[in-house]
């Protein structure tokens, strides 16, 4: 965790999952949205962690840039 200012600090996230191509990007911050939309995609999930994790960050007056 980075210290920005005296109020201010930035967490940065690295994750080793499957990835978003970017032309998901814009919708993956919607609740049940998935990257692979496709039915025989080969990875579970409801598609909440990013809506989630966005929300909860929200709530406590920061922001959430992916």
């Amino acid at each position: 965790m980075d210290e920005v200012d005296d109020e201010t600090y930035a967490l940065s996230i690295t994750d080793k999952g499957i990835g978003i191509s970017a032309e998901d990007l814009p919708r993956i911050a919607e609740p049940f949205e998935q990257g692979d939309i496709s039915l025989s995609r080969s990875y579970e999930g409801l598609g909440l962690g990013i809506p989630l994790a966005q929300a909860l960050i929200q709530l406590h007056g920061g922001d959430i840039d992916i």
